[in-house]
C-alpha cells in the first residue's frame, strides 16, 4: 500500500464519521463507530450529537459511547483525566429529560462506579457531582 492510499485507507472510518455528523446522519455514523475503531474525539463528538436528538434510542446509544470515552479517561489515571470525565457527564443530567434519559443516566453512573470504585480522587468528584440518594 502507498502512503495516500494507506493513509485514506487508515482514515476511512474517521473521514465518514465527520461525513455523516456533518450530514446530521447520525444512524450511518453510529454503524461506523459500531464496525470500525476510530479516533478519539470523534466518539465525543458523536456520543454530543446522539445525546442531542429527542429519539430515544440516539440517546441511548450516545450514552453508550459516552461511557466508553469516559472509561478511558479514567483509565489514564490522571486527576486531570478525571475532572474532564466528570465534566462530560454534568451536561448530561440536564439533557436528561425522560424517564428512559434518567434511567440510562443512572445505569453509566453506575456502571462507572462499579468499574472505577477503586480511583479515590475520581470517585470523589462523581460522588460530588452527582451524590448517591438512599431509596
Amino acid at each position: 500500500m502507498d502512503g495516500w492510499t494507506g493513509f485514506i485507507h487508515d482514515n476511512k472510518p474517521n473521514t465518514l464519521t465527520t461525513i455523516y455528523l456533518k450530514q446530521q446522519d447520525r444512524e450511518s455514523a453510529w454503524q461506523v463507530f459500531q464496525s470500525w475503531t476510530i479516533s478519539d474525539d470523534h466518539p465525543l463528538t458523536l456520543a454530543k450529537a446522539l445525546t442531542d436528538t429527542s429519539i430515544e434510542e440516539n440517546w441511548t446509544r450516545g450514552m453508550q459511547m459516552y461511557l466508553s470515552v469516559i472509561d478511558r479517561l479514567v483509565n489514564r489515571a490522571q486527576n486531570d483525566a478525571y475532572q474532564k470525565a466528570v465534566s462530560l457527564l454534568k451536561p448530561l443530567a440536564d439533557k436528561a429529560t425522560t424517564p428512559r434519559q434518567k434511567v440510562d443516566l443512572c445505569r453509566v453512573l453506575t456502571a462507572l462506579r462499579e468499574t472505577h470504585k477503586r480511583k479515590r480522587n475520581f470517585m470523589a468528584l462523581l460522588i460530588e457531582a452527582f451524590p448517591l440518594k438512599a431509596g
